[in-house]
């Protein structure tokens, strides 16, 4: 039996959650303390860090078209995402820990 995906949105007008509506205070603590971005703006390579064991990611572009992603990653907490051939602009970075997809604006530049 499939579960659900909690799914989290911060830096946005409205944070939802699939259980509920929740404030954006409230998701943006509660993402900052499943991963952190670095640097951002960034324009050649992005650390993504977390306590939690991080399975999958995948980057977006403004207008949600999926540009990068990786699966599998056999349960790493530090993944780097090479954005340098990327366009600059505002790009959402979706990652899933454990059965919750996070996702936080990214700048490149």
């Amino acid at each position: 039996m499939n579960t659900p995906m909690k799914l989290h949105c911060i830096k946005m007008d409205v944070a939802y959650r699939l259980e509920g509506i929740q404030t954006n205070d409230e998701a943006e603590l509660e993402a900052e303390e499943l991963f952190a971005i670095h640097p951002n703006p960034a324009s050649t390579g992005v650390h993504i860090e977390s306590p939690y064991a991080i399975s999958a990611f995948k980057l977006l572009d403004a207008l949600g078209k999926q540009v990068a992603s990786c699966k599998y990653l056999l349960a790493t907490r530090k993944p780097v995402l090479d954005v340098a051939s990327l366009d600059p602009g505002l790009y959402f970075l979706e990652v899933q820990i454990d059965d919750q997809k996070v996702i936080k604006q990214l700048i490149v530049e």
